[in-house]
């Protein structure tokens, strides 16, 4: 019995640590290049080679006169800071199949 329930608490806490992706289908590569799929956000993700993780739309506060964040644009920053920093270095796209977001179906 013991045993039993020790096993059941580890199988749950194991699966509750999982993050799962919300956005873009659960598609880390595209969430983690492109970000979100809605023109008004108001963060969008940059290549580590330009030394920041991340932009703020000019449009958003902390501009004074800039419209506040919604709640997707909070909750899909909090994923893109605990999903995409866990792939060590970003690979390239290489298909002939065309765009990321196209493959295998729009998302």
């Amino acid at each position: 019995m013991k045993i039993g329930l020790f096993i059941a608490l580890m199988l749950f806490g194991f699966a509750s640590q999982a993050q799962v992706l919300t956005y873009r289908q659960g598609d880390p590569f595209l969430f983690c290049t492109k970000g979100r799929d809605d023109p008004s956000r108001c963060w969008w993700p940059m290549p580590p080679y330009l030394g920041t993780t991340y932009m703020v739309n000019p449009a958003c506060e902390p501009n004074p006169y800039g419209k506040p964040w919604s709640a997707d644009d909070v909750a899909s920053f909090e994923q893109y800071a605990t999903v995409c920093p866990a792939g060590q270095r970003p690979g390239g796209w290489d298909s002939a199949a065309g765009q990321p977001e196209f493959v295998p179906n729009y998302h």
